[in-house]
């Protein structure tokens, strides 16, 4: 089953690499896997993936599914349909970004290291990370994941991490340390350890947010030619 879903997927790789990137994780229940869309489950995260052809589709593959609290899904007619079936108030309309180069070269702005799971680094993050929704899932990313902090002449100034999905996100610059390349030397980081560890380097960034768009053009990412979104 998991080959005749990579199969509908790898279709439009720019656009489903995420759910693409999920499907090496070993806990993935499906729902639905034909020729016109995927749905399936990650029971390490509870994040569920939709992928269809058009909205009655949708509407099929998805009918069997309750008590939905967080899915990610890629196309418009999707987010209307299932917010609504699912009474799902927030949403978050991304760009999905993916890098196909090789490694990146550091220009040593800053050190960088994986933050400790300490108390005074879960707060510190929890505080200044913009879509931070929840401290215990802060903590949970810290211990199980990596969350990874700049230091700039001996201070903390921005952190990365990677999410349960395997995307780069919670990039996050403290104000007195930007326009200093921080941000791009931690994106740069990611990049290069997600390359070492066999993911593909992928981010999903809120389509309003220009000065990430920016960098990341610069930087040479692929941005897909859709939105796609996160649902909760």
């Amino acid at each position: 089953m998991k080959e005749k879903a990579l199969s509908y997927l790898e279709k439009n790789y720019l656009k489903h690499v995420c759910a693409i990137e999920c499907l090496k994780l070993d806990k993935i229940k499906f729902f639905y896997v034909e020729d016109d869309g995927v749905v399936f489950l990650d029971e390490s995260n509870d994040i569920y993936s939709i992928a269809t052809d058009s909205p009655d589709v949708c509407l099929r593959a998805t009918q069997c599914l309750s008590d939905v609290e967080l899915l990610f899904c890629h196309n418009g007619y999707e987010k209307e349909i299932l917010s609504e079936r699912f009474g799902l108030k927030g949403n978050n309309q991304c760009y999905q970004i993916v890098w196909q180069g090789g490694k990146l070269t550091l220009n040593g702005t800053c050190d960088i290291k994986r933050l400790e799971p300490s108390e005074e680094n879960v707060e510190f993050v929890f505080n200044h990370y913009t879509l931070a929704y929840n401290i215990e899932h802060i903590r949970y990313m810290m211990q199980n994941i990596g969350i990874f902090g700049a230091y700039y002449k001996g201070e903390l100034a921005g952190f990365i991490g990677i999410h349960d999905e395997h995307s780069i996100g919670l990039l996050e610059v403290m104000p007195e340390y930007r326009r200093l390349g921080i941000g791009t030397e931690l994106v740069k980081f990611l990049v290069n350890k997600n390359i070492d560890d066999g993911i593909t380097p992928f981010e999903h960034i809120i389509y309003t947010n220009e000065k990430s768009i920016a960098m990341h053009k610069k930087l040479g990412f692929t941005f897909s030619d859709s939105f796609v979104y996160w649902l909760y």
